[in-house]
């Protein structure tokens, strides 16, 4: 093995981006920074075959079984703007969003399937190519999906945001190690060892970064390639092969990277809790001081399905019905009294868990504050005995969503942002 001359990579300079696949598998470029944290993993089962040859621990032989990715997104702050792109993934494609009248709010309206006229289809989801990675090297995932969506929030912080993103396979894209690299001094960067090849990668026009060179190190634009030599928009400066230089697929947007979009974060001290009769109007009745947390989990029923069609990678998607449920907290008080009551006599119920953040610019037809809206309708499936927060009592509930003919709703998550469509 070389010994390549570069540093190792930094967690502060780690990145993930993701791009709209306009063919379900068939990687993209990012067009979207993540204002978050989360890692790639390779999913790739390695499998040593069981067999009895007189060799106590067994040999290398081995063979790979499947291929698949995940990226698990951790908890950061949910936003207006980036929020939308988990049910993106896990519930509907929209990609743009519906003018609010004459006000410039844009909203996003995610609804979960309940009947086969509007089950979710590959054509419906807004399947993604993920890139991740630090500043040493990026890996890519296509055909994302969300299989899991969590939001959560508490007490005097803010909402929280996480899922886990399944996708068919990791590669780490184009790479070439070879001490036989060189540049010029007219935007070029060459290898007489022809290891520019489309088969390993290499394309017209990407961006890569090079490591491990004395005058050339750094993030290139590429616009033209042959199997031995890459032209890039950069300057390059005159240097001989000598060392064992790595020229790498790297992240999209180039040196400059891709504009880090502005968001607003949403606290949970501006949600707002609203519990109706299936025979009212969601989010009429405003349930006050008393909600003390609340989480919200969604298993989105979405699968890879692996099958003998030629491919070690799942060849679609599968769909099932949704699995949504809500815990939330209260102050043991005459509200939440009341639905443990609801709760033991079965009654349905609509609610609206509602989180407002700044004034849109100009306010619509319907909203006027930037909004996040969870609507549900379903049952309280369980209540826990009474508990205690410093002092005072307090009791914790699971509303499970389920469909209600009498309001005819399901589950259906809204953004309005201001955002005219997801970049």
């Amino acid at each position: 093995m070389p010994n390549i001359n570069f540093n190792s990579g930094t967690k502060a300079m780690r990145k993930i981006q993701f791009g709209l696949e306009v063919t379900p598998g068939t990687p993209v470029v990012a067009t979207a920074l993540w204002r978050g944290v989360g890692v790639l993993e390779d999913l790739r089962q390695l499998v040593f075959p069981k067999e009895d040859i007189g060799i106590g621990p067994g040999v290398d032989r081995s063979y790979i079984a499947s291929l698949g990715g995940k990226l698990t997104l951790a908890p950061i702050e949910e936003t207006f703007e980036q929020g939308p792109y988990l049910f993106e993934m896990g519930a509907k494609k929209l990609g743009t969003g519906v003018a609010d009248g004459a006000g410039t709010g844009k909203i996003y309206t995610y609804p979960f399937w309940t009947t086969p006229a509007n089950k979710l289809t590959q054509s419906t989801l807004g399947i993604r190519t993920t890139e991740a990675g630090d500043d040493v090297g990026m890996e890519i995932m296509e055909f994302g999906y969300a299989d899991t969506i969590t939001l959560d929030g508490k007490g005097d912080a803010g909402w929280m945001m996480s899922g886990s993103i399944q996708g068919r396979q990791v590669t780490a894209g184009a790479v070439n190690t070879a001490a036989t690299i060189s540049f010029d001094a007219t935007h070029h960067i060459l290898d007489s060892g022809n290891g520019f090849t489309v088969a390993k990668g290499y394309a017209a026009t990407m961006i890569v970064k090079v490591m491990g060179s004395a005058l050339n190190d750094g993030i290139y634009t590429v616009t033209a390639r042959t199997d031995g030599q890459l032209t890039v928009t950069e300057n390059t400066a005159t240097e001989s092969a000598a060392n064992t230089v790595t020229v790498i697929q790297f992240f999209t947007g180039g040196p400059s990277g891709l504009a880090v979009p502005a968001v607003e974060d949403i606290p949970f001290g501006g949600t707002k809790l609203f519990i109706d009769a299936v025979g009212g109007t969601i989010g009429t009745t405003q349930v006050t001081n008393s909600l003390l947390s609340c989480t919200v989990n969604i298993k989105t029923g979405i699968s890879g399905k692996d099958t003998g069609d030629g491919t070690l990678y799942f060849s679609h998607l599968e769909f099932v019905p949704e699995d949504i449920t809500v815990k939330m907290s209260f102050l043991f008080n005459g509200n939440s009294a009341l639905e443990r009551l609801n709760f033991r006599n079965q009654l349905a119920r609509l609610i609206r868990i509602q989180s407002q953040g700044s004034l849109l610019t100009t306010a619509g037809t319907t909203y006027t504050y930037k909004t996040r809206n969870i609507d549900l309708a379903g049952k309280w499936e369980k209540f826990e005995p009474i508990g205690e927060q410093n002092g005072s009592d307090i009791i914790s509930g699971t509303f499970h969503a389920k469909y209600n003919a009498t309001a005819a709703k399901y589950c259906q998550v809204v953004y309005v942002n201001q955002l005219a469509a997801l970049p």
